[in-house]
């Protein structure tokens, strides 16, 4: 047992005890941002529901904030534009 894995680790006994982190997705936000550059007439009904502090990751709550920016200017949403 002295080569285990889990030596020196404190077992916990539900999966998310000690687990400080909120429950994510990053897959699942990486597709939210690419199914909005693919259909931007649907913009206008995520972001009454999809609010920027709802992404775990920085890098996509920034995207997503530059794809409800460029929308709201009525100006070119892909890739490139979202990014710079």
């Amino acid at each position: 047992m002295a080569n285990s894995p889990d030596r020196g680790r404190k077992k916990s006994s539900s999966p998310s005890e000690g687990n400080d982190l909120p429950p994510h997705n990053i897959a699942a936000e990486e597709g939210v941002l690419a199914s909005l550059m693919i259909d931007q007439e649907e913009i206008d009904a995520v972001v009454q529901l999809l609010k920027p502090y709802h992404f775990f990751r920085d890098q996509n709550r920034l995207v997503y904030e530059a794809i409800v920016h460029l929308w709201g200017q009525d100006l070119e949403i892909d890739q490139l534009t979202t990014t710079h």
